[in-house]
């Protein structure tokens, strides 16, 4: 039985599960922004891949489990020939000598999808919207690609909503008084640049409803909706925390909410 969250499901930020997360969500939003777009309006699903390597190909997580030295030294044993006359000494690596794991740089496709609402009569976008990854949010050169995608949008006559559901990391720039929340929604209209709408909320509240900017119309967009009608049936263990873990008050938050539900 999957838990009854007031809002964002924490857990669906694990780093092994929020590809399917990313992708399904977009499919479910690009439905419901299909039932409400006025008639000269259409809907578009776009995937954009490029390829990283070094830390940004990496998933945030923990190793499952680091060899003890012990462990280390039973696969690896170390065999000294007779030398200069010696006998032949057999030896075992040593805590000291014992590997460290580590990650290496392996190029690594990516491919995200994203959402563009077009005008059919003129096949022009009128607005993309867009949820991050942990590939856009990390610092590093996904990010800096995706920031230079982004400033293009942003200098351009397309309306622009970006969704973060992902505690992790440093939130992408916007200026103005500082926002606290775990997640954020950021509307922009383009004629009102630079000003724009931004939406935060903690993992204990509900997602605010958010406008869809069009030409003329602006219908509201419910967030909540799309994640309970996700399609994946996610293998979640909430007897464990989420990643990245809740602190303090949240933390009790969570616990209470799960007893609740018979859940942990």
């Amino acid at each position: 039985m999957p838990a009854q969250f007031p809002g964002m499901n924490p857990y669906l930020e694990h780093p092994d599960l929020w590809p399917q997360v990313h992708a399904q969500l977009i499919g479910t939003l690009a439905r419901q922004i299909e039932h409400c777009l006025p008639q000269r309006y259409e809907v578009a699903v776009r995937k954009r891949i490029y390829r990283v390597s070094g830390e940004d190909a990496l998933v945030v997580g923990q190793l499952e489990s680091e060899p003890a030295a012990n462990e280390v030294a039973a696969a690896y044993p170390i065999h000294q020939s007779q030398l200069n006359g010696a006998t032949a000494l057999s030896t075992q690596i040593t805590a000291a000598d014992a590997p460290t794991p580590v990650y290496v740089p392996v190029p690594q496709e990516v491919r995200e999808d994203y959402i563009e609402v077009i005008e059919t009569e003129t096949s022009t976008a009128i607005t993309t919207l867009e949820i991050l990854t942990p590939q856009r949010k990390r610092f590093g050169r996904g990010r800096e690609r995706y920031e230079q995608h982004r400033e293009s949008i942003l200098g351009s006559a397309m309306h622009f909503i970006e969704i973060d559901l992902l505690r992790g990391w440093e939130p992408l720039t916007v200026y103005g008084p500082e926002a606290e929340g775990d997640y954020r929604i950021l509307v922009s209209r383009s004629q009102d640049r630079p000003q724009a709408a931004l939406y935060t909320w903690h993992v204990e509240q509900r997602i605010p409803l958010f406008p869809l900017p069009l030409q003329q119309a602006a219908p509201l967009l419910n967030l909540k909706q799309a994640l309970e009608t996700l399609p994946g049936d996610w293998p979640i263990d909430y007897s464990l925390d989420p990643l990245p873990p809740l602190q303090g008050d949240q933390a009790d938050w969570l616990t209470r909410l799960l007893e609740e539900q018979a859940l942990r």
